[in-house]
């Protein structure tokens, strides 16, 4: 029989107390080790050793009565279990197994890892099968530093394990589960540890919501301390990341148990993290507390970007009122822990920090407060959505969500809402399209018009983004009278349209926008200090009002002062994006730009010396925190919308608006810095993905264009404008953009010869690249001059036999075969594959296709050479690669 150790994670008791607790303990180790054959235990605690003979229980034996069992003597300092197993169970020595016991269950799991690291669901007391099925709420426990997804929550004295032992009888219809993790990991090295953390809790949680029911199903987080941070970081993510998407729409509401929200008036953020670390954790190594100093700035940016996504969410907030252990005031202050938005319910809790999300029975106050509040979190959900239900009202293509939070004007209109993209006719024809196929009518823009002429309810048409003048958008009109048409546009002569009147909305005045600003930060009798210091911020976000409501809510809850404030890498970006198209811009864009620059770009200074913060070269990878950081601000300021597909979206106004906050020069600075950015994203490769990667650039570039002049002195280098141009054009090369490509080119070409010369091998390769150009548009004669002259120049550079000059004899072949000149493109074609042969060998690939190129060309002539040199270079490939 061999013998394995097996640690108990018990309770903490008393010396009074022990001997129940063992006995207890002895008991339901016994009930276990009954359920495995060949097992033997021998239970180590309090210097005495207990020798468990297993006995069969009988069928209405509970596992909390002890069976009988007999007791020997033998020192011990530690309390373990000794388990033996017989040799049929195939064991390896080395295996560990846990039990942790609990007041109502026995959790029995392979390694204390494995527990750490795992999002588990809790059996209430008399859970029956089938139970599961009944389930409508899902409420997931995240603890906090030093804690675990046990003991963080069970009551020192009582053993009492609220998420199972009482929650599961007041909200019986809810699934309850506890996260576990490495905390002190977590937030003892850099923040995208955090993120790791988060995403393991969001991939946990779409592991136990796999079907449609339970994707639909609402979900409470409840959370202790420094894990309100992990859970604010993963509806964070679950907002921007798609594949997290039913997590972030069926979230209802969070409860925060003393979770560090800000900074106070007394204290820095960072010092309230490492007081929390202090309290929790003996003697916390220094690593921690750096690391908790160090990520400060991180974290309280962190609840900056979340508290834009909370007005969607119910928010309980549970604070300390007594001091722990020799600590002389709370760990974490109220004013701290209180996020400060609106219908946040804050609740006192007379506990300190460790002990107040531990309730010693079920009539326990504290705990009454916390049920009670999630049962009024789910009675709000089914009201707002039976209010939703009442009102009528649904939206159709409607690419914006409609605010949780809007109020009122029920009466102003109750029906069906369309929107219609008019910023080209392709896209009001898609617009239609997309209404006839969901309605199943025909897929053409009148009969849809009829269609919305003939249908009995009310309906409201939005003809959104309606500024290209040289665009009749009233021949998409429906007739009729029980529609509404709203059209919002940028070009006054839409007046004409308009049958009930029309209204222009202007920017806000500096006084209008220093004044909001200073009332959302209580400032209103501002001193002349802080008049000048609200100037500056409005004058950064350009008196925009949705800005300044943003920038006004992270003063107020001390997240930067207001001489401070500064949205700086989220305004860095949105000079970028506003140089690209409007729709489709991702981050696939930096990416693929930070991963050239780390293999050897040949723009070296592109963004790294403009924007070092997000190509920070001391990565081994991609790092995305901290681009999706200045991404999320983006979008918490309504500035930029994401898709399913994690692509950023501006609304055509926001657009124009971000760019026309620049002066002239920021502007070409900004366009020569998103056009260094785009091209340091292409690559030349010929894999599909990099087909389709610069495929996907067509529009930004497009756009870019517009702004991006070479030559205007703005970039490093002419060789990188040279390069830019070069990348800009494979992108029209590959989009079928063959004028755009040949005027670039064009550019090229003479940037090359007065920088290089004339003979040159990049003069070379741009004339050849030219001469391409020119075969795409049918201009033959040009092609042949130009190849001509790269074939005699690459002979004198080169030598005849060089693969250059190869390839420029082929080339040129080509063309020959174009203009139907087959007996020269035939003589050169021989040439080449003669010199290939003798430089590189028979069954070389290049020979091969040298000699594929001269069989197409006997074809051409009809010479019955062409099939016998075929067959050979099927049978040298069949040889070379197989068949």
């Amino acid at each position: 029989m061999r013998q394995f150790y097996t640690k108990i994670i018990s309770h903490p008791v008393s010396a009074r107390a022990r001997p129940a607790a063992l006995s207890s303990m002895v008991g339901k180790a016994h009930f276990w080790c009954t359920q495995l054959s060949g097992v033997q235990l021998h239970m180590f605690s309090f210097g005495r050793v207990s020798t468990i003979q297993p006995q069969p229980l009988p069928e209405a034996s509970s596992p909390d009565l002890p069976p009988p069992h007999a007791v020997g003597n033998q020192p011990c300092l530690t309390p373990f279990l000794r388990v033996s197993r017989t040799n049929s169970m195939k064991l390896s020595a080395s295996e560990q197994q846990t039990i942790v016991l609990s007041s109502t269950k026995i959790r029995h799991i392979l390694s204390p890892e494995k527990f750490m690291m795992v999002l588990t669901t809790l059996d209430s007391v008399g859970d029956e099968p089938g139970r599961a099925l009944l389930h409508t709420l899902d409420i997931v426990v995240v603890h906090g530093l030093n804690g675990d997804p046990l003991f963080s929550w069970t009551h020192p004295v009582t053993k009492a394990f609220w998420p199972q032992d009482f929650l599961p009888l007041d909200i019986p219809e809810a699934r309850v589960m506890t996260f576990g993790y490495n905390a002190t990991a977590a937030f003892g090295n850099t923040t995208a540890d955090i993120v790791d953390h988060a995403k393991d809790l969001l991939g946990s949680l779409l592991d136990k919501r796999e079907i449609d029911e339970e994707q639909r199903r609402p979900i409470i987080f409840i959370a202790h301390s420094l894990g309100g941070i992990v859970v604010k970081q993963a509806l964070l993510s679950a907002r921007i990341e798609s594949q997290y998407s039913s997590i972030n729409e069926s979230t209802v509401g969070i409860i925060f148990f003393g979770t560090p929200h800000t900074g106070s008036e007394k204290a820095a953020y960072g010092k309230i993290l490492g007081s929390v670390a202090s309290a929790m954790i003996n003697k916390p190594s220094s690593k921690l507390l750096s690391a908790l100093q160090s990520n400060s700035d991180i974290l309280a940016r962190l609840t900056s970007d979340f508290r834009h996504q909370l007005p969607q969410y119910q928010i309980v907030t549970f604070y300390e009122t007594r001091p722990m252990g020799l600590f002389k005031k709370e760990i974490v202050e109220k004013q701290s822990a209180l996020l400060q938005v609106a219908g946040e319910d804050q609740q006192p809790i007379n506990a300190n920090h460790r002990d107040m999300c531990k309730f010693a029975a079920r009539d326990d106050e504290n705990y009454e407060k916390l049920f009670k509040r999630i049962r009024r979190m789910l009675k709000a959900k089914n009201r707002n959505e039976a209010s939703k239900a009442s009102s009528g009202n649904k939206f159709y293509f409607v690419p914006h969500n409609v605010s949780a939070s809007f109020t009122g004007r029920d009466d102003v209109f109750t029906g069906a809402f369309f929107w219609i993209d008019c910023s080209t006719i392709q896209a009001i024809e898609q617009g239609f399209i997309k209404v006839a196929r969901f309605f199943k009518i025909e897929e053409n823009i009148n009969a849809t018009r009829t269609w919305f002429s003939n249908i009995s309810n009310n309906w409201l048409l939005l003809f959104d983004n309606a500024d290209d003048a040289s665009i009749d958008i009233s021949r998409y009109f429906p007739s009729g009278g029980r529609g509404t048409i709203v059209i919002t546009t940028r070009n006054p002569e839409c007046r004409v349209h308009q049958t009930v009147g029309s209204y222009e909305f202007s920017g806000m005045k500096t006084e209008e926008a220093i004044t909001l600003l200073l009332k959302l930060v209580g400032k209103e009798n501002s001193s002349q200090h802080e008049y000048e210091a609200a100037k500056s911020v409005v004058s950064t976000l350009s008196n925009l009002a949705l800005a300044i409501i943003q920038a006004g809510a992270a003063i107020r809850q001390n997240l930067c002062r207001l001489e401070d404030y500064s949205p700086g890498r989220a305004l860095e970006l949105l000079r970028i994006f506003c140089f690209l198209h409007y729709d489709g811009i991702s981050e696939e864009i930096f990416k693929q730009g930070w991963q050239n620059l780390e293999n050897g770009s040949d723009l070296e200074y592109t963004a790294l010396g403009q924007i070092r913060w997000l190509y920070k070269g001391d990565l081994s990878t991609w790092d995305p925190y901290t681009f999706r950081e200045a991404i999320v601000l983006l979008s918490s300021f309504s500035l930029i919308k994401i898709d399913e597909f994690n692509n950023f979206s501006l609304h055509p106004l926001v657009h124009i608006w971000a760019r026309d906050r620049l002066n002239a020069e920021e502007q070409i600075k900004a366009a020569a810095l998103t056009a260094l950015i785009l091209a340091n994203s292409i690559s030349f490769g010929d894999e599909v993905f990099d087909f389709i990667y610069r495929r996907s650039l067509l529009s930004h570039i497009l756009c870019c264009m517009k702004h991006f002049k070479l030559q205007n002195k703005t970039i490093h280098s002419q060789e990188e404008e040279i390069i830019i141009a070069s990348k800009f054009a494979q992108v029209y090369v590959d989009s079928g953009q063959w004028r755009n490509a040949c005027e670039l080119r064009e550019e090229v070409l003479e940037a090359r010869k007065r920088t290089l010369g004339d003979e040159h091998p990049d003069t070379l390769l741009s004339m050849n690249n030219l001469a391409s150009s020119y075969s795409d548009l049918g201009r033959m004669q040009e092609a042949v001059k130009l190849k001509e002259k790269v074939l005699k120049a690459g002979k004198r550079t080169f030598g005849d036999e060089h693969p250059k000059t190869l390839t420029s004899m082929n080339n040129l072949a080509s063309s020959y075969s174009d203009l139907g000149r087959m007996q020269e493109a035939v003589e050169l074609r021989e040439k080449v594959l003669e010199a290939r042969k003798r430089t590189l060998g028979d069954e070389h690939p290049d020979t091969l296709m040298s000699m594929n190129n001269l069989a197409s060309s006997y074809s051409d002539l009809g010479r019955m050479q062409a099939v016998e040199l075929e067959e050979k270079v099927l049978e040298a490939r069949k040889r070379t690669f197989g068949d």
